[in-house]
């Protein structure tokens, strides 16, 4: 036999892999926060942000995006005041294995989810106080909410270290009238927190399971959004530039980070090492132009679920990692910004 034929019939095979959507028996029982919306909020939703762009024409249950993390950012400081909070959605937990959704009504609408804490315990958000963002933790357990350690005004989003330490984005006002991101670390025992990076759109961290990194994202002069990383124990260190791309996460064995990666007219699933070697896409694009954003990896590391955006549609979908089994995961109503 050819050497293209075996070829062409190994891409076959990968294609039908890809094909298949992993059985719902197959999937982890650990929850997945996200934001959700019903589809009635979707579709009012869509239909406000089209009238926004000028355009008269009814969604056909099209969904706004919260894809940007600029749009997040207004809306946590108030500013996106013609879209209304309730349309944002409100943070929900889906256990795949069952397909059961929970809504947490102890969040108000708009919240971000951020972050879980080992065990699925606490769940770290970023909540309007007063009319600004500040961290929150919500306890599963007591099913009520709390200021996180080192809670401020001003935070946008944050990770758990595995030391109890959070990093975290902290927005504030230049006295021009501009806004910068910057990361910052909690102190450890009460102590003073520490900035990690100097602006000015640094977002979306995450720590690497055994604590030395933190992950953020950043942006070239150009715009470009880039994943970048900082040894948070060596005081002196720079952050390094791992690649082109946004929203990245680790694995829970820390061998990969998974990112979202800008290929042609549209973001991709792609991972890499945490040196920003080995990069490679995560499974092909089965859903025609959608975008697929907001990776998140599932605890036992063998699943990525991802937001689907395509014509002012949000879905929560999930992909082996190996790249097969890409499947719907949450069958009513739309979500976006995952967190497992």
């Amino acid at each position: 036999m050819s050497r293209t034929r075996v070829a062409a019939i190994a891409m076959v095979l990968a294609l039908a892999g890809c094909a298949t959507p992993t059985p719902r028996e197959a999937l982890p029982e650990a929850p997945l926060a996200f934001l959700y919306r019903t589809p009635a909020q979707g579709r009012d939703r869509a239909d406000r942000l089209k009238s926004l762009r000028g355009e008269k024409k009814p969604s056909q249950g099209g969904v706004m995006k919260l894809n940007e993390v600029g749009e997040m950012v207004d809306h946590l400081r108030g500013a996106r005041r013609d879209v209304s909070p309730e349309l944002q959605g409100r943070i929900a937990l889906f256990y795949p294995r069952s397909e059961t959704l929970e809504r947490l009504d102890a969040f108000l609408p708009g919240s971000i989810p951020c972050d879980w804490s080992d065990g699925h315990e606490r769940l770290l958000a970023a909540i309007r106080h007063l009319g600004r963002p500040r961290l929150y933790e919500y306890s599963r357990q007591r099913r009520d909410l709390s200021p996180s350690h080192g809670a401020r005004d001003g935070q946008v989003d944050g990770a758990y270290g595995p030391d109890g330490r959070i990093a975290y984005t902290e927005i504030k006002s230049s006295r021009d009238g501009s806004i910068r991101a910057v990361v910052w670390l909690t102190g450890s025992r009460g102590g003073r927190p520490r900035r990690l990076t100097a602006g000015p759109r640094d977002t979306a961290v995450r720590w690497s399971p055994d604590g030395h990194v933190v992950l953020f994202q950043s942006v070239l002069p150009g715009g470009t959004p880039v994943v970048e990383a900082i040894d948070v124990g060596d005081p002196s260190a720079a952050p390094r530039v791992l690649g082109r791309g946004r929203e990245a996460a680790f694995s829970p064995s820390g061998d990969w980070v998974v990112y979202s990666r800008r290929r042609g007219d549209g973001w991709r699933l792609w991972r890499m090492r945490p040196d920003g070697s080995g990069k490679t896409a995560v499974g092909a694009a089965v859903q025609g132009d959608a975008d697929e954003r907001h990776p998140t990896v599932s605890p036992d590391g063998r699943f990525v679920a991802y937001v689907a955006e395509e014509n002012d549609r949000e879905q929560i979908r999930i992909r082996g990692m190996d790249g097969r089994g890409d499947r719907l995961l949450v069958q009513d109503g739309d979500g976006t910004l995952p967190i497992w």
